[in-house]
């Protein structure tokens, strides 16, 4: 018999379904499964999980719930009935307004997968409804949803003024990109006290980022926004940035960039007046091969512009034949605020790693952790390596920093 706190580390580590699962097993495993701590989150999916033991454990436990995740798979489970599973949400949702849940977060992840669903408004008015009742929520995420902008705008509504973070990414789809619209204009004026605000490049416009400055004002202090190809000829002018700043002047942006590569098409998100303090490209497999990338431009861009912002940097770097070893240890050097910095591509020598470690020591660089992880070498970068490893350790450990090469 495992002793109780083993049975809560290990529920701890489990999802939502394998703790319903898990408290089948026995009566002592099911009753110390129902400890608060277990159902801090919870996860449904509708299409799954509605009507089912699933949704009855949570609705037993909603009491403890603070964040809620509601998802759809993307095939329909067999004997699967649109109106069925519409009574079942709305039974759900009304189970928990009357157990007194009371969430700190609420996620609707994947809709898109049902968006073509008959019963689709009446789930959403169960929503709605719920969210009503909510007097405590704070984060509100509509990720992957394929919302119309006049349904998103009724959630955020229903959501009240406790909301700090809002989530959009991939909320509207690709037919409905909104960033001039009457409607979209509408959803941002209802954003007062926001702190966090998570958006698709696309949905960025400077009437948006205008009513940003205005609703929300000093108290934003994230904005995330998430650009991919689609986004390239979408350009913002850099005053409506520094009027945003002003407005802002905790604001913190972070850009996520997907599968664009040139050193021109990613000019247009790196704007000098933009408060960048996290940025991440992934640049892909495939690229235009009659252009150029220009990573070294492009880094030593960011570098001008940011240096003194810039807190993480995450540069996943497909195919790169250029030589960044020198500006890669210019970043680690001349950036005072970096705290996290991923590089995933090709050094040439890797006695970089030996400066990285020297100038660790040599001066105090914000970094905690240090790990190389070379996926192809050769047999004398293997010697080369292993003779880092037993230089560098047990220094760096004395400074209380983790160091691995592997």
């Amino acid at each position: 018999m495992l002793p109780q706190v083993a049975l809560l580390e290990v529920a701890g580590c489990l999802g939502t379904r394998d703790r319903v699962a898990m408290g089948q097993v026995c009566a002592a495993w099911r009753h110390a499964l129902g400890a608060p701590c277990n159902w801090r989150s919870a996860d449904v999916v509708v299409n799954e999980d509605l009507p089912g033991a699933v949704a009855g454990a949570v609705a037993r436990h909603c009491r403890h719930v603070r964040c809620l995740r509601l998802a759809w798979r993307r095939r329909d489970p067999a004997g699967w009935t649109w109106g069925g599973h519409a009574r079942a949400a709305e039974r759900f949702l009304a189970a928990l307004a009357e157990g007194a849940a009371q969430l700190r977060e609420l996620h609707l992840v994947d809709w898109a997968h049902g968006y073509n669903w008959g019963s689709r408004p009446r789930i959403l008015r169960a929503v709605a409804a719920f969210l009503r009742s909510q007097e405590q929520l704070q984060v509100l995420k509509l990720c992957n949803t394929n919302f119309s902008v006049k349904d998103a705008a009724r959630l955020v509504r229903r959501a009240g003024g406790a909301l700090r973070h809002l989530g959009l990414c991939r909320a509207f789809g690709l037919a409905k990109l909104p960033p001039g619209t009457a409607d979209y204009l509408g959803l941002l004026r209802q954003l007062h006290g926001l702190a966090v605000l998570e958006l698709d490049y696309s949905s960025v416009s400077g009437a948006a980022l205008g009513l940003l400055a205005g609703g929300s004002g000093p108290g934003l202090r994230a904005l995330r926004l998430a650009v991919d190809q689609r986004d390239v000829a979408r350009a913002v002018p850099d005053a409506v940035w520094g009027r945003l700043a002003a407005a802002c002047p905790a604001l913190r942006v972070s850009i996520t960039v997907v599968n664009i590569s040139n050193h021109e098409d990613l000019l247009v998100f790196l704007l000098p007046s933009i408060p960048l303090h996290s940025f991440s490209l992934s640049s892909g497999a495939v690229w235009n091969q009659n252009r150029s990338r220009k990573f070294r431009h492009t880094l030593r861009h960011i570098l001008n512009c940011y240096w003194m912002r810039l807190v993480s940097l995450h540069l996943n770097l497909r195919n790169n034949m250029e030589v960044l070893d020198d500006l890669i240890l210019e970043v680690i050097e001349s950036c005072p605020r970096l705290l996290n910095f991923k590089f995933e591509g090709i050094l040439y020598d890797l006695h970089t790693i030996k400066d990285i470690c020297d100038l660790h020591l040599s001066t105090s660089t914000n970094f905690q952790k240090i790990q190389v992880h070379a996926k192809k070498c050769c047999e004398d970068n293997k010697l080369l390596i292993e003779e880092l490893r037993k230089e560098y350790t047990h220094k760096l450990s004395e400074r209380n920093v983790y160091f691995k090469v592997e």
